[in-house]
């Protein structure tokens, strides 16, 4: 009888200890779920500034515009992006539409982006109240042989948990819609050229900066904390 009694009693301990075990497990994966990553904590407080949103307008699309323009190309791109410039832009964009009695999605207007050396973080919140996880893509950047910028899949987290790439196509699906919206609606040019460099980034594809035949070469693309720093010279395709 005594083995016996010691054989459940062995079972029992090994019961307890996977139970245990495995609550630590769900503990540890809702803990990281529910985390919030730096980036996020940092840029979540970046709304709307009218000040930084005007030195996205001078020192980035305009500063685009006037190389494109510059005939003789001696104009140089030397452009320096900061996340306050980039979401003080989005949080405009998303307002203007809300004014103009235009829905747009929670993913797109909790959207922030964040610089970390060497990648740009895309962050959004999914689900509201207890709910509501942070979600964020990672993104690696990279020239191509024609001079475009790349982005490449650096992976996807909730919260500080990582997950398939996939759970980013919500918010790719927004960001195309409204940007085809906008191009159909035949909105500010500027405007559109945001959304459509947000899809484009979302989804993998050469970014080129520049239409038709007339386009900038970029020549080095650094990404540190905080600031992008973009330089680059007018290198027009075949033909111009």
């Amino acid at each position: 009888m005594a083995p016996r009694e010691r054989s459940r009693l062995t079972w029992r301990q090994i019961l307890t200890f996977a139970a245990v075990a495995a609550g630590a497990i769900v503990a540890l994966c809702l803990i990281l779920l529910k985390s919030t990553p730096e980036v996020a904590r940092r840029t979540a407080a970046m709304g709307a500034d009218p000040a930084a949103a005007a030195r996205f307008e001078e020192q980035v699309i305009n500063q685009v515009g006037n190389v494109l323009l510059d005939k003789s190309r001696a104009t140089r791109l030397d452009m320096e992006v900061t996340e306050e410039m980039v979401n003080a832009q989005i949080v405009q964009m998303a307002a203007l539409e809300e004014r103009a009695g235009k829905s747009v999605p929670p993913a797109l207007r909790d959207l922030r982006v964040g610089f970390e050396p060497g990648q740009i973080v895309l962050v959004t919140r999914i689900g509201r109240g207890l709910t509501s996880v942070t979600v964020s893509q990672r993104l690696g950047v990279a020239l191509d042989s024609d001079g475009r910028l790349r982005i490449e899949n650096a992976g996807t987290r909730a919260g500080a948990l990582p997950l398939p790439g996939s759970v980013m196509d919500y918010a790719r699906r927004a960001v195309a819609a409204q940007r085809d919206r906008l191009a159909a609606a035949r909105a500010d040019d500027k405007t559109v050229a945001v959304w459509r460099f947000l899809g484009d980034a979302l989804e993998g594809r050469p970014i080129p900066l520049g239409e038709g035949r007339k386009r900038i070469r970029l020549d080095t693309v650094e990404v540190e904390q905080g600031v992008l720093r973009v330089r680059g010279h007018r290198a027009d395709k075949a033909g111009q």
